[in-house]
């Protein structure tokens, strides 16, 4: 994570010192807390063999079996005193506060010295959830060709989980496909709350944080930030279900990701390309036009679009049986499945 000090405009990279850049410090100080409360148990005992889904840079993501037909899912990081461990603290933290359909729930948390692969002196937190079977959608995205009653359902969902985040004066500040899980009925998981930090007005918080092509403007041009940018980061993933790639890459004939549009933003020209210009469905070309407004003061805030015409075209549930299988089959290590 890479962002500027608003006073000295120099570049710098998130240390541990350096936490209240992008998170208050009573939301840090609250996420200590938690790390004293955090229970103990012989996990050894619960959970004596687990599968490596995912081996993280920041953490470990193991599929456990709890019971006879029961699995869990458990994310494991070192308490080694750095953002990694404040991440993961904070997370804990805001999982037991959120209580969403749409948001991944929390079964317990837990200090322990054991990491599955073996016993150590060292500590670790294991935050444990349920888990089900879905894909995630950045796996999901190019399966197939998505009409708009799908993606407006899609849509629909993820904006319930932000409105209920930016109610409470959250932002969750990473939404990206990486953090959304699909299931076969369509049912959407948002995830990753390691970064969810509360938003003022007007907006203070400092940074660059999360996928790149994904972030909004401010971000890269050294601005405070806010709720405005999970506006934002739906717009995107809007533009990509309609138009099947990311809304800021260029592919060229090789088929590689070539160009990266966000360099302009970077520079602070403020050149969007009007994306819905290219969706035929007009309410889905408003939603996404809406959404990637350059100034964030311009985008419509997540109660604003309650009654936006897409939502309209949302259904109970979808079909995708066929492609959800498809994806856990192919690409294990995309069923981060959390619900």
């Amino acid at each position: 994570f890479v962002g500027k000090s608003q006073n000295d405009k120099s570049e710098w990279s998130i240390s541990k010192d350096k936490c209240s850049l992008f998170a208050p410090s009573s939301v840090i100080e609250d996420a200590k807390q938690l790390s004293q409360i955090l229970s103990r148990k012989d996990m050894k005992k619960e959970y004596p063999k687990g599968k490596l889904l995912c081996d993280g840079r920041l953490s470990d993501i193991y599929q456990l079996k709890k019971r006879k037909n029961t699995f869990v899912v458990a994310k494991i990081a070192l308490c080694d005193g750095t953002v990694t461990e404040d991440i993961l603290f904070r997370e804990i933290y805001y999982l037991t506060k959120f209580k969403h359909p749409n948001i991944v729930p929390i079964l317990e948390s837990v200090r322990t010295c054991y990491t599955l692969r073996s016993n150590s002196s060292s500590e670790y937190v294991w935050l444990v959830t349920p888990m089900i079977q879905a894909a995630n959608l950045s796996v999901l995205m190019g399966k197939k060709k998505w009409k708009v009653p799908e993606i407006a359902t899609i849509i629909f969902q993820l904006h319930k989980a932000i409105h209920f985040l930016h109610k409470q004066k959250f932002c969750h500040r990473n939404i990206c496909s990486e953090n959304i899980l699909i299931d076969a009925k369509g049912h959407l998981t948002l995830l990753d709350f390691g970064m969810v930090t509360k938003f003022t007005n007007p907006p203070s918080l400092l940074g660059t944080i999360g996928d790149p092509h994904y972030a909004a403007p401010e971000m890269f041009r050294g601005l405070p930030h806010g709720a405005p940018v999970d506006i934002w980061g739906m717009g995107c993933i809007a533009s990509e279900l309609a138009n099947g790639r990311s809304p800021f890459l260029e592919i060229t004939q090789k088929k590689t990701k070539a160009i990266d549009r966000l360099t302009m933003f970077r520079c602070g020209c403020g050149i969007v390309p009007n994306l819905g210009s290219r969706i035929a469905d007009l309410a889905l070309s408003s939603f996404v036009h809406g959404c990637l407004k350059f100034e964030q003061q311009h985008r419509p805030t997540a109660k604003e679009l309650l009654g936006h015409a897409l939502f309209k075209q949302a259904v109970v549930k979808l079909d995708l049986v066929k492609v959800v299988k498809q994806c856990t089959r192919r690409k294990r290590s995309s069923l981060l499945v959390h619900k």
